[in-house]
């Protein structure tokens, strides 16, 4: 149960990470042209004892007006599908009960214009497959984030790393495809915001 508690946070998490950081449009800074792309990535956990597990691989495919369509194929099979549209938000699909989770608000550049570099927690710049990334680091409960945001790529992170000092789940990037992706929208379902007010409240 430990383990399922901890991929659903990590699942959360991922879901946010594009999304949550969000601080809005930097006066003064220059706005870069954005381009469509396909990432594909892969979900490693790290126990505290045993061999790291490979627990999903997700393809993320986004569009250059900031759309875009997550789909995680867990190690069991399971595929869970995500949502992004500027100015409306972030959703997951609930097939299992014909809905739409509303995760948390989007916006369609915030995370592609920021400086980076003038942000709490910004550690340095890391290489990832070619593509200049930030690291930024936080704290929160006992757990920490390490991001590494790549503005090249809508501000998307190449790699995320998310633990408690003891266990840890990293997202990382392993091949990116440049150009237009073309994706069918969100199913036309009812939309629940339960999930997030639940989560305001906490």
């Amino acid at each position: 149960m430990r383990l399922k508690a901890i991929l659903a946070i990590a699942f959360l998490a991922a879901c946010l990470t594009a999304a949550g950081l969000v601080v809005g449009m930097r006066r003064g800074v220059t706005v870069r042209p954005m381009q469509g792309f396909t990432l594909y990535i892969s979900q490693t956990s790290y126990p505290e004892t045993g061999d790291p597990i490979h627990t999903a691989t997700k393809i993320r495919q986004q569009k250059s007006d900031g759309s875009w369509k997550l789909q995680t194929t867990y190690s069991n099979g399971r595929v869970d599908l995500g949502y992004g549209q500027p100015g409306r938000g972030v959703f997951a699909v609930d097939a299992k009960n014909q809905k739409l989770e509303y995760v948390s608000p989007s916006s369609p550049r915030g995370l592609a214009d920021i400086d980076w570099t003038k942000e709490p927690g910004f550690v340095g710049e890391e290489t990832i497959l070619g593509y200049k990334t930030f690291h930024i680091h936080s704290e929160n409960d006992g757990q920490y984030v390490d991001s590494y945001m790549c503005p090249a790529l809508q501000g998307y992170p190449l790699k995320t790393v998310i633990g408690n000092g003891r266990t840890k789940t990293v997202w990382e990037v392993t091949q990116i495809v440049l150009g237009e992706t073309m994706f069918e929208a969100a199913p036309d379902l009812p939309v629940s915001t339960k999930r997030f007010n639940e989560k305001l409240q906490r």
